[in-house]
């Protein structure tokens, strides 16, 4: 009895479609990052209005960079003052100013925390957490600066701008990184 060849099946074909079936996994989960990336670019957009509309918010994160930089000082026994926006640390001046402040870096963090499917508790601790982590982080690149300044001022916009600022966004996303996956851990245990 001779058998009939079956004509062959294209290597990337898709599976038939069943009537009122879901869309496929690989769909959601695009639909999914792509309502997350809108959420996040709204929010940015959202946050950059609101700071250019109400400047007494940048005005807050310099007077309270340069009192918090001022309090370390003090607790690590380093001379230090402020005059304004200037602060001098051990002898060195540096002016603080809205850029130098943690303020669009935990922008950054929360509105991506905010943007993320996610119980709310978890979200205010991720907020919370890392709106903490990043004012310390900040007080810390503020304070490797100093010795910048101090022995290798040539150095200085080199480090300040291009070295921090990119530091800074891995430190952002690494947190963001880490909440996840404290999130994630704290939900499979409940």
């Amino acid at each position: 009895m001779p058998h009939a060849k079956l004509p062959p099946i294209p290597p990337h074909a898709p599976a038939p479609a069943r009537a009122g079936a879901r869309a496929t996994p690989r769909r959601a989960e695009t639909r999914a990052v792509l309502g997350f990336l809108a959420r996040f670019a709204g929010g940015w957009i959202a946050t950059l209005v609101l700071l250019a509309f109400f400047p007494p918010i940048d005005l807050w994160a310099v007077r309270h960079t340069v009192s918090s930089l001022l309090l370390v000082t003090r607790l690590f026994g380093l001379p230090g003052f402020s005059g304004g926006t200037d602060v001098t640390i051990a002898g060195v001046s540096i002016q603080i100013v809205p850029d130098c402040t943690p303020l669009m870096p935990t922008a950054a963090l929360w509105i991506a925390i905010a943007a993320f499917p996610a119980p709310w508790r978890w979200k205010l601790a991720g907020l919370l957490g890392g709106g903490v982590m990043l004012w310390l982080y900040n007080l810390a690149r503020i304070l490797a600066l100093i010795p910048v300044l101090a022995h290798r001022p040539q150095l200085f916009e080199f480090i300040h701008v291009y070295l921090w600022q990119t530091v800074t966004l891995l430190v952002v996303f690494a947190l963001f990184l880490l909440w996840l996956r404290v999130q994630r851990a704290g939900e499979a245990r409940a």
